[in-house]
């Protein structure tokens, strides 16, 4: 299974990640109050279908470094999950449902490839 991650800072941040045959573009995109909207696109570059879903996490780091994962409900995005044919695209949009007042947060938006149907 591949992942792909999205976090920030009062922003959202994406990893970029080129696994197999699909990918995720831009590398960064900022939440702010001002500007609490902003999409990704999910890109298949093989000739076959794939199907994937999204799940949201808080994302914290202890005092050693390590990630920690908390479930989140702060954003919204569509779709959750999807089904995208090969040789095409499908932009993820996303959101904070109430943007954030004060202090800063960090996510990471998991868009995960399922396993192919059988």
């Amino acid at each position: 299974m591949k992942r792909l991650f999205i976090c920030g800072f009062l922003f959202l941040y994406i990893n970029f990640s080129y696994a197999g045959e699909w990918g995720v573009s831009p590398i960064r995109i900022e939440l702010l109050k001002s500007n609490p909207t902003s999409s990704v696109t999910v890109t298949n570059d093989g000739k076959t279908a794939l199907n994937f879903i999204i799940k949201e996490m808080e994302w914290q780091q202890d005092e050693q470094g390590n990630d920690k994962y908390k479930e989140s409900q702060d954003l919204v995005f569509f779709p959750k999950s999807f089904k995208l044919e090969g040789q095409s695209s499908r932009v993820i949009r996303i959101g904070f449902k109430n943007p954030p007042s004060g202090r800063e947060k960090a996510y990471r938006l998991f868009i995960e490839e399922l396993p192919p149907e059988k």
